[in-house]
């Protein structure tokens, strides 16, 4: 019952044991501290889940979604969420979100035709779902 109302606790745990499926005997080797090694990890996955992100702009299209991404990865849902909560201190979906938005102001700034659009009509284009009322 406790585990249903704080699922989270289960995070390290899933972390750790991905980190030890993936271990090889060089990463046994290495002179890092537990807490060193677990960062690294993290920002591994983050690094992978952003490959995905960056391959031809995903992050823009409209089948970019957090169940997509941990279909194409392979790497359990848990471990993805747990990284990026620990790298960039956001959910997964979040972080998506701020690439958008993040794509949608480079390319405000580059192209004057976009500047000729509404906001819903940019926001449409970036598959967000804008409610003004």
């Amino acid at each position: 019952l406790f585990l249903i109302f704080n699922p989270g606790i289960l995070d390290f745990h899933y972390l750790i044991k991905y980190e030890n499926s993936l271990e090889t005997e060089n990463d046994k080797n290495s002179n890092h501290s537990d807490d060193e090694l677990f960062q690294i990890q993290c920002r591994s996955v983050c690094n992978e889940i952003n490959q995905i992100l960056e391959k031809d702009h995903y992050f823009t299209k409209s089948e970019c979604t957090v169940e997509n991404i941990y279909l194409q990865s392979k790497i359990p849902q848990r471990v993805i969420s747990f990284s990026f909560r620990q790298v960039y201190g956001m959910s997964i979906k979040d972080f998506i979100n701020k690439k958008r938005v993040d794509y949608l102001i480079e390319l405000y700034k580059t192209d004057d035709l976009l500047k000729k659009y509404s906001l819903a009509d940019v926001g449409y284009l970036l598959h967000f779902t804008l409610d003004f009322s």
